[in-house]
């Protein structure tokens, strides 16, 4: 009885094992999917190469992160 116990740890641990891997393998798919989505219609921050769906959250990102409030406020489509 023991030995058959140990055979099912041992598959349920392989399976286990299995559907992580699944799951890590499709969230990088997925990310991988989005950064190439995102990389056609965004903008890239010129300081750290962060990535934004649009102009305003660029300039929102820049004000806050690398410049300090106020300084790009007004017409963003600049950038």
């Amino acid at each position: 009885m023991l030995v058959l116990h140990s055979h099912f740890y041992l598959i349920f641990t392989i399976c286990d094992t299995l559907i992580t891997t699944m799951l890590f393998i499709i969230k990088l798919i997925r990310k991988a999917k989005q950064y190439f989505h995102m990389s056609d219609k965004s903008v890239r921050c010129p300081y750290c190469e962060s990535i934004f769906s649009n102009n305003e959250d660029l300039s929102k990102h820049i004000d806050r992160i690398h410049l300090g409030s106020g300084l790009l406020e007004g017409d963003t489509r600049k950038f």
